[in-house]
């Protein structure tokens, strides 16, 4: 799922298949936009309010907010945490025996840690 909000500020358009910022006009807290608001400055903060949750909000202010989301940190931090999932799951997987099924289960991490769209 963090893979997904981190695709879901960072693509484009086309490769995701819907609007970029679509979770922010939904008013979805994200990890990225729990973070974002938890180190905001003022400014920032409101720069994210004005757009989260609110489906009348301009590209403008859809494309501001996203800056603060960066700016702040805040997807960098949501990559690093998807990234320590990531290990950890794959040190899960790796303690039991080889099978198809452990193959299949570490493909299927893969497939969705590097996923573009």
């Amino acid at each position: 799922q963090i893979v997904d909000d981190i695709l879901g500020v960072t693509a484009d358009d086309p490769t995701l298949g819907k609007p970029v910022g679509s979770d922010v006009r939904e008013g979805k807290k994200t990890l990225i936009t729990i973070k974002a608001l938890e180190d905001a400055s003022h400014e920032e903060r409101e720069t994210i309010e004005k757009a989260l949750g609110v489906q009348e909000a301009s590209t403008s202010d859809i494309d501001e907010a996203m800056k603060v989301l960066a700016s702040t940190g805040a997807i960098a931090y949501a990559e690093k945490v998807a990234a320590e999932y990531t290990e950890n799951a794959m040190s899960a997987i790796a303690a039991f025996p080889d099978s198809e099924a452990k193959r299949d289960l570490l493909e299927l991490l893969e497939y969705f840690t590097k996923r573009s769209y």
